[in-house]
């Protein structure tokens, strides 16, 4: 499985992708969404795009709903 290495934004400040062990992966179409989210919707796009999110980064994360 892939595992995340770092968060991709564009000069805004929002997110667009990130950088895997595996290569890169962009959210499609050109979308985007705000740095202040991320944390809330992690665990959806790593478990939709197959990537491992590191145990330390993990801990930090809210409780899944």
């Amino acid at each position: 499985m892939k595992t995340l290495e770092a968060i991709i934004e564009d000069n805004a400040g929002n997110v667009i992708g990130a950088v895997t062990s595996e290569g890169r992966l962009m959210l499609p179409d050109g979308q985007s969404f705000p740095r202040s989210e991320l944390a809330s919707r992690a665990r959806d796009l790593a478990a939709a795009f197959g990537v491992t999110i590191p145990a330390p980064l993990e801990a930090v994360l809210p409780d899944p709903a």
